[in-house]
């Protein structure tokens, strides 16, 4: 990918003359990743679309795994002798191992006969799932994003997430939408919902890193598809969000670069973006529906001169900003250069 740290991006406005603008190269949002697409001009998004998301990779040589067998599967007396490094949990059900001591295909092999698998981490917390809803799982790191932090004790050796919610109905979303992934929590304070999970703790730290004015989301989760964005940005907004009697949204964050993704998030999921600086006390991101791309009224000019340009594999058009505002703007490709 040939973008420089910092371009030069002719920008023509129709309420102005042709100019240069020094746009961080961070802010082109086509310029994310080659590998994904670059958002055309249609201002119609086309992402990931796959219904689950897996947290295997986060898993340590050291972690406790508990195994899940069928009800109906009439190998169980002989569970043992096939994967020896099972322990017994219990029942003739249920299993424990280290997750070092089994291999990819010893794992492929307990799936293919119906095996669960779920994460107690090194500590022996409370068993997490391994493969999430997708939908659900985003909606969670919205909510995150917005108003939660990492819980860390290494003495009492607990490792989780907390998500704060002073408002009852929000944390009673909160609460259902733990059900519905199958995690384990508890109400701490009357505002905390505490999840005790050193699977989460790896995850989110990885998937929403920072904390106050660094917090950002990865561009791994802003390459889903609209339906899946959509989820993410309803739980942001219902955290740290409002919305007038007009209808009018408005994004509030003290991390510059949580305003940027929360605005590559609703240019994707088809809104149109306006981030305001409040003087040293955080960003607003204001949002509005639009029915086509959030394009700036452009007309031919006469120029003469260098011409400084992005230049991505396969995308002609880029998502620029001009004081807080994003429209597209043609990369060299777009251009019939003499």
């Amino acid at each position: 990918m040939r973008v420089a740290s910092d371009c030069h991006v002719l920008v023509i406005n129709h309420r102005r003359k042709p100019y240069y603008d020094h746009i961080p190269a961070e802010r082109l949002c086509a310029s994310y990743a080659s590998r994904y697409m670059s958002i055309p001009r249609s201002g119609t998004w086309v992402g990931k679309d796959d219904d689950v998301i897996s947290l295997e990779r986060f898993l340590l040589v050291d972690d406790i795994m508990v195994l899940q067998l069928p009800k109906q599967l009439g190998m169980r007396r002989y569970i043992k002798t096939l994967y020896p490094f099972l322990s017994y949990n219990g029942n003739v059900r249920s299993w424990v191992f280290r997750y070092g001591d089994a291999t990819r295909a010893d794992i492929d092999s307990l799936r293919s006969i119906g095996a669960s698998f779920t994460c107690k981490g090194r500590h022996g917390h409370v068993p997490t799932p391994l493969r999430y809803s997708t939908v659900d799982f985003l909606s969670l790191v919205g909510w995150y994003a917005s108003e939660g932090y990492l819980l860390s004790n290494g003495n009492a050796r607990t490792y989780g997430i907390i998500i704060c919610q002073n408002n009852l109905d929000n944390q009673s979303n909160i609460v259902a939408l733990c059900d519905c992934l199958g995690l384990h929590y508890r109400i701490d304070s009357g505002r905390k919902v505490t999840i005790v999970s050193e699977l989460l703790y790896r995850a989110f730290g990885h998937f929403c890193p920072g904390v106050a004015r660094t917090k950002t989301i990865v561009p791994e989760l802003r390459q889903y598809s609209v339906r899946h964005l959509r989820s993410l940005l309803d739980a942001l907004l219902a955290g740290d969000g409002s919305v007038s009697w007009t209808g009018a949204r408005v994004y509030y964050t003290a991390s510059e670069k949580l305003a940027y993704d929360v605005s590559d998030i609703a240019i994707k999921a088809g809104n149109a973006v306006k981030i305001a600086p409040q003087n040293g006390r955080g960003y607003e991101v204001g949002l509005r529906h639009a029915t086509r791309s959030n394009t700036t009224g452009a007309r031919r000019v006469s120029f003469e001169g260098h011409m400084w340009s992005p230049i991505v594999a396969g995308a002609t058009n880029f998502l620029a900003v001009e004081n807080g505002c994003f429209f597209f703007v043609g990369g060299a490709g777009s251009f019939k250069l003499k």
